[in-house]
C-alpha cells in the first residue's frame, strides 16, 4: 500500500512536472509572440508617424501657397486700385488738355487779330508818313 501511495506520488508528480514545463514553455512561447506583435505595433506606429509628419508638411507647404495666392489677389487689388486712380487721373488729364487746347484757340484768335491789328497799325503809320490828307481819305 505504501508502495501504491508512493509510485502514485512519484506519477503525480512527473505529471505536474510535465504540466508546470508545458505552462513555462506555453507562457515563454506567448510572451514571444507578444513581444512580436509589440515589435509590429511599434513599426506600425513609425509607419503611421512618419506618414503624419509627411502629411504635416505638405500641409504646411499647401498653406504656404494658400498664403502666396492671397498675396497675389492682394496685389491684384491694389493694381486695380492704381489702375483705377491712373483712369481717373488720365480723365483729369484730358481735361486740362482741352481746357488747354481751347486756350491755345483763343492765344491763336488772339495773335491772328493781334497780328490784323498790326498790319493796320503799320498801314496807318505808313499813311502818316504820305501826309495827313492821305490817312483820312484811308480811315474812311
Amino acid at each position: 500500500l505504501e508502495y501504491g501511495v508512493a509510485k502514485m506520488g512519484e506519477d503525480g508528480g512527473a505529471d505536474q512536472a510535465k504540466s508546470s514545463y508545458a505552462e513555462v514553455k506555453a507562457t515563454e512561447l506567448l510572451k514571444g509572440q507578444m513581444k512580436v506583435v509589440e515589435e509590429k505595433i511599434v513599426a506600425k506606429m513609425n509607419v503611421v508617424e512618419s506618414k503624419m509628419n509627411v502629411f504635416e508638411s505638405k500641409m504646411n507647404a499647401v498653406e504656404g501657397k494658400i498664403d502666396a495666392v492671397e498675396g497675389k489677389v492682394d496685389a491684384v487689388r491694389k493694381f486695380d486700385a492704381l489702375n483705377e486712380k491712373m483712369d481717373v487721373n488720365m480723365n483729369v488729364v484730358e481735361g486740362k488738355f482741352n481746357t488747354l487746347d481751347g486756350k491755345i484757340v483763343s492765344l491763336e484768335a488772339i495773335m491772328v487779330h493781334l497780328v490784323e491789328q498790326n498790319m493796320k497799325l503799320m498801314q496807318l503809320m505808313k499813311h502818316k508818313s504820305m501826309g495827313e490828307g492821305d490817312l483820312i481819305e484811308d480811315a474812311v
